[in-house]
């Protein structure tokens, strides 16, 4: 069975954009953080919010898919 990207993290919520990436939320020491995730390319998610103090969660893509 293959590895888990994000082991023992609990995930929160997502959004897809346009172009086939995802954004989505992962709670892991009580803190929620937003990860972006490219479908169509082998990477791993990578941490876009970083704020150790707040939980954050992703709502929606902006139409155009930048942001």
């Amino acid at each position: 069975m293959p590895e888990p990207l994000l082991p023992d993290i609990e995930f929160d919520g997502f959004s897809f954009s346009a172009d086939g990436r995802i954004a989505f939320s992962a709670t892991s020491d009580d803190n929620a953080e937003i990860y972006l995730l490219d479908s169509l390319a082998d990477t791993s998610p990578i941490n876009i919010s970083q704020n150790p103090a707040l939980n954050d969660y992703p709502s929606a893509w902006s139409p155009d898919g930048r942001y």
